[in-house]
């Protein structure tokens, strides 16, 4: 309330306002709230999180928020806004807080990502391509492959086919390992919510691996056509399934 205050009368918020906005949200604790919740917690870090000093509360931030998602004391969809605005405000510490540590912190970090890209947007997408590449070239052989998991690697153009997006070249490009980088994006072409034709949304992805089969990496280009081989017998499967439901689902009608 003291933020909206100030900033309905325009004035500028106090350094202790600020500072003790940080304090209270280090301090939260991750329950099962309301959108209510996430939508105050989004505001406040809007207004206490901007400042560089702001990097260590937003690690702290993500310990805690990792810690209850974990242990399922929370659903992180109640606090997906508040997660997003923290990978804006502040995208080297969230990518430190959520995805940098061991692996068991990792596997915590990118649940959360996922989770939340699954039904809203992907957070990441709030983190600059070169923010995000800087952060994968301080580790190159981990980082690529497993941020490989949580990037969003294509995109859509009204009714267009699907196309790489520019992230996902690079990285296609700059990893110590781009097959494995691929193998990941190809794991996830398989869609988990789709609308109509399942196969239709597969080939569409597949199309993908269309633009790497004369890469000049032998590897990464040898891999992808027989990546490309495997998913059209893969849609070819889907189609067959998905006739053989239409033509049950028209027998019980008749």
């Amino acid at each position: 309330m003291r933020i909206f205050s100030d900033r309905s009368a325009k004035k500028s918020l106090a350094p202790e306002l600020i500072e003790a906005g940080r304090s209270l949200l280090e301090g939260v604790v991750f329950e099962r709230g309301d959108h209510m919740q996430d939508y105050r917690l989004s505001e406040i870090a809007k207004a206490c999180l901007a400042a560089p000093q702001s990097g260590d509360t937003v690690i702290a931030i993500a310990g805690r928020l990792k810690a209850a998602a974990a242990a399922y004391t929370l659903s992180i969809y109640d606090y997906d806004q508040f997660v997003m605005a923290v990978f804006e405000l502040q995208p080297r510490a969230a990518l430190d807080g959520f995805l940098g540590g061991g692996a068991e912190d990792r596997k915590a970090g990118l649940q959360v990502i996922e989770r939340i890209a699954l039904n809203h947007d992907n957070p990441l997408h709030d983190v600059p391509d070169a923010a995000l590449l800087a952060w994968c070239e301080e580790k190159p052989g981990e980082r690529y492959t497993f941020m490989a998991e949580v990037v969003s690697y294509s995109r859509g153009v009204d009714k267009a086919p699907p196309q790489w997006t520019p992230l996902a070249r690079v990285m296609l490009q700059q990893a110590p390992k781009p097959a494995a980088v691929l193998a990941i994006f190809v794991a996830r072409f398989s869609p988990m919510v789709w609308h109509g034709s399942r196969a239709v949304e597969m080939e569409d992805r597949a199309r993908l691996l269309d633009d790497l089969v004369d890469h000049p990496d032998k590897e990464l280009s040898a891999f992808a056509r027989e990546k490309r081989r495997e998913l059209a017998d893969t849609v070819a499967r889907y189609r067959r399934a998905e006739v053989e439901e239409h033509r049950d689902r028209d027998e019980r009608f008749e």
